[in-house]
């Protein structure tokens, strides 16, 4: 299993992530996690969490720049060959920014 975080978000909440990885493990046939695909947490707050074989798949088939460059980006776009897990939560928090993206 392999847990995506950016340098750019020092404000990661663990326990965030440690539900984001209960939700992959706690469907074994599930390849990829994430609380991006259908934003409500804070930005900053943003946690990606795959299987290893998702990630070799995404090395070896991805050809698009975009994918490329953005490791996750062909997970999560070809949901016919990977099951995909969109975790959500309550109440929406997406208007919210804790991240360093500008000076």
């Amino acid at each position: 299993m392999v847990v995506r975080i950016t340098a750019d978000d020092p404000f990661k909440d663990p326990t965030v992530i440690d539900h984001i990885i209960d939700r992959l493990v706690a469907d074994p046939q599930a390849d990829y996690a994430s609380n991006t695909l259908e934003p409500t947490c804070p930005k900053g707050l943003d946690v990606e969490v795959f299987t290893y074989h998702a990630l070799s798949q995404a090395w070896m088939e991805a050809a698009l720049p975009l994918e490329r460059k953005h490791v996750t980006t062909y997970n999560w776009k070809n949901t016919q060959l990977f099951k995909v897990i969109s975790v959500a939560q309550t109440p929406d928090l997406s208007h919210l920014r804790w991240t360093l993206d500008y000076p």
